[in-house]
This record gives C-alpha cells, structure tokens and sequence, in this order.
C-alpha cells in the first residue's frame, strides 16, 4: 500500500526520481539527496509504514537482511552507523533506517 503525498512511496513506485543502490519486491535503498557522510543511503520498505513502531516483524527482519546485503557488498563492515529516527527527530513519515559510513560532514555528530 502506498500513500499519494509520501516522497518515499513516489520513489518505490518510479514517479520520483532517485539514485537507488538496491531494489526487491519489498525493500528499496537509495542515496540521501542531503547525505551527512561519504556514504550515506536510506533503507525503506516499498509500502507505506509510518514509523518504526508500526513496523511489522516481517518488514524488519526484510530490511535488516537488506541491510547487511548492502553493508557487505559494499565493504562497509569496518564502520558504519545504522540509525533509526522516531517522534520528532524522524523528518520523513515513512520509516527508513540511515546507513551511515566513510567520512561525516562537519558538523555532523559521530
């Protein structure tokens, strides 16, 4: 399901564009168009789910699996943050996680 107004939703249906690391039935990654560091992708389920806390255990173990895809590939397993927003810190209403790695922007808090 996918709701009209979400930036994310318009992403996992192609009627936005982006810079998509990773794709599958139900898991899209793609770059932050406002990246605090070198590498720096968003991990979102393709349906719309608002935040972490109506998250299913379905989709979670699904994104954590995309996660560590992404991580190895992409040799990242030396250091990288992975960060959930929430309440009022999360700025997207559609849960994604924030994979982290390589050198932060300054002014970023590591």
């Amino acid at each position: 399901m996918y709701k009209d107004d979400c930036v994310f939703c318009q992403i996992a249906q192609k009627k936005s564009k982006a810079d998509i690391a990773y794709e599958d039935d139900s898991i899209v990654v793609f770059s932050s168009i406002n990246p605090a560091a070198d590498v720096h992708y968003l991990i979102t389920p393709k349906s719309h789910v608002e935040t972490f806390m109506d998250l299913s255990d379905e989709v979670f173990l699904r994104m954590k699996a995309v996660a560590q895809k992404i991580i190895t590939e992409k040799d990242l397993k030396k250091a990288y943050k992975l960060i959930f927003n929430g309440g009022r810190f999360q700025a997207i209403g559609h849960v994604h996680w924030h994979l982290l790695a390589g050198k932060f922007k300054e002014g970023i808090q590591t």
